[in-house]
């Protein structure tokens, strides 16, 4: 009876426990076939021929500095907004991140300039946005650009300097984090510190494993066996002392 009473003893105690954590690899790419790994991204070229425009359907997006004369000033966004719900293949809200990496291939690299990734603050898709009607700010020669605090974090989430290499990593781990706590999931922001630009391939680009890749682990726990399992194996050893 001792030994009966343990066992249900562990039932209560272990039934909602979990054994630990495994790791879980999601990845989404436009084109790739998930279900929700549809990416909206647009370059917003601040002093074209045309004037102010966002470009959500090109091929290539840009990003460039530049603060004098007529060249323009680009900047690049990009979202994966249907990464977060319930589903097969999504992120639950509140998971914990191990990791998250966007993974950009670039097509010219004519800069040295630090590329620097920002958490957009403001809803958009690629569609949507109409010219510099969205950015709030304006630099210092009268164009129409992000601004700090309204349109875009200042925190740098993650950068780097290209170089020559295809593929260019960002490390966005503590934003997929963030909007897995609750923070508003609105995309990021891409800055060149260069005046010569860089460009690299959308997810309008027609090679597919070109597009934007966004590679995310979770921490998912592993959960504790069923209560009715840990009863079997209770009665089972209970059985076997009995015999003994």
């Amino acid at each position: 009876m001792r030994a009966l009473r343990l066992v249900m003893l562990s039932v209560l105690l272990l039934g909602g426990a979990s054994f630990g954590v495994q790791a879980t690899v999601l990845t989404f790419q436009e084109g790739d076939g998930g279900a929700f790994s549809e990416t909206d991204a647009s370059n917003f070229d601040n002093r074209g021929a045309a004037g102010s425009s966002f470009r959500g359907n090109n091929a290539n997006l840009t990003t460039d500095t530049e603060v004098s004369g007529t060249l323009p000033t680009q900047y690049s966004m990009i979202g994966f907004f249907d990464i977060f719900g319930a589903a097969a293949g999504q992120i639950q809200l509140g998971s914990t991140i191990q990791s998250a990496t966007l993974r950009v291939t670039q097509n010219v690299n004519t800069s040295q300039g630090t590329q620097s990734a920002h958490r957009v603050l403001r809803n958009w898709d690629e569609s949507s946005v109409v010219n510099d009607l969205f950015f709030s700010g304006t630099n210092s020669r009268g164009d129409t650009e992000p601004l700090a605090g309204t349109d875009f974090d200042a925190t740098v989430v993650d950068s780097t300097v290209p170089g020559s290499i295809t593929n260019v990593e960002f490390d966005i781990t503590s934003l997929v984090q963030a909007w897995s706590d609750g923070t508003d999931n609105f995309g990021l922001i891409i800055f060149n510190s260069g005046t010569d630009g860089w460009v690299f391939h959308s997810d309008n680009s027609a090679t597919q494993s070109a597009r934007p890749l966004l590679t995310v682990t979770l921490a998912t726990p592993v959960p504790a066996p069923g209560t009715f399992g840990i009863l079997m194996l209770g009665l089972l050893s209970v059985l076997k002392y009995r015999r003994a």
